[in-house]
């Protein structure tokens, strides 16, 4: 009897046992969820505001790239303001001018379809991935329009300065064919020899400045100055021995004309249209009119006198012919 008893307490115990255990484990697994839970949603806020965090992180980025891109525009603008008034007849392919032409106005038509976009952190974060792919575009399309301008202010400038040295070249190349044209006529022809010599040199200086195609502009005009000067002193020694040459000339010709003029010295000379007495050698000019020699004889013989001589053709107070 002792036995049963004992077995029946038992019994009761033993099923009364697993009731605690049971409620134990389910407080147990719905802790566990509630952890769980908790996790899930602390990881999907952190998750949340970290997405958040980068998304605004990025717009920042865009816009300050942005800036960096208007900040490239202006300066190119800039650039293309500077070579605004060269014209096509002052460049060495005028395509650069109307290439130029046609970057500028193509930015000034977008110009007003960009703005900058928001990336305030109080945005949503969709609103900041959208903002930011809208600055990128911006920034994308200013960077081309900036680089497309700063090349193509940069070529006219490239092609402005291309045709000052073809044109410098030209000018020196041509002062250089006249200076050489002038040492060759000029062989001979100068009072001073020396200026024919600083020619020579003038002109060797420019065919080495010619020659060379590393000269910079400003050199290759330069170098028409000491050309034209020394041409000019080589003028000028020409100019002198031709003077010098005709006052020769003059004076020999007057020597000659003194040599060949007729000249009588000594008792007489010749003066006007008779002669001048003097001496004993000298010629005397017949009387204009003869006196009458007295007459011993009769009247017939004066009239035989007057029939038969000849007047005198002298002239009183001009020339008195001989014989």
């Amino acid at each position: 009897m002792e036995a049963e008893e004992t077995t029946a307490t038992t019994g009761e115990v033993d099923a009364q046992g697993p009731r605690p255990n049971r409620r134990r484990s389910i407080a147990l697994g719905l802790g566990a969820a509630v952890v769980v839970v908790a996790l899930a949603g602390t990881g999907l806020a952190w998750r949340s505001h970290n997405e958040h965090g980068n998304a605004l992180s990025e717009c920042q980025s865009a816009r300050s790239a942005y800036g960096k891109a208007v900040k490239s525009s202006e300066d190119a603008s800039e650039s293309a303001g500077q070579v605004k008034g060269v014209g096509a007849d002052q460049v060495k392919d005028p395509k650069t001018i109307s290439a130029l032409q046609e970057a500028v106005k193509d930015k000034s038509k977008s110009k007003s379809k960009s703005a900058p976009a928001a990336c305030d952190p109080s945005l949503p974060t969709k609103d900041l991935k959208a903002n930011r792919s809208v600055l990128d575009r911006s920034t994308s399309q200013m960077t081309a329009q900036a680089t497309r301008i700063s090349k193509a202010a940069e070529a006219v400038i490239a092609s402005r300065d291309a045709k000052s040295m073809d044109d410098a070249r030209a000018a020196l190349q041509g002062k250089r064919d006249e200076a050489g044209a002038l040492l060759v006529t000029s062989e001979g022809n100068v009072a001073d020899g020396a200026t024919r010599e600083t020619l020579t040199a003038a002109i060797q200086t420019a065919d080495g400045l010619l020659a060379d195609g590393k000269t910079q502009l400003q050199a290759l005009r330069d170098g028409a100055g000491p050309l034209q000067a020394a041409m000019d002193q080589v003028n000028a020694s020409i100019q002198a021995k031709t003077d010098a040459d005709n006052q020769a000339a003059a004076a020999q010709a007057q020597a000659q004309q003194q040599a060949v003029a007729p000249s009588y010295q000594g008792g007489g000379g010749y003066a006007g249209g008779g002669y001048r007495g003097g001496g004993s050698s000298a010629l005397t000019p017949t009387p204009a009119a003869p006196s009458p020699a007295p007459s011993s004889g009769t009247s017939e013989d004066w009239k035989d006198f007057l029939n038969h001589h000849t007047p005198s053709k002298c002239v009183k107070g001009g020339a008195c012919p001989i014989g």
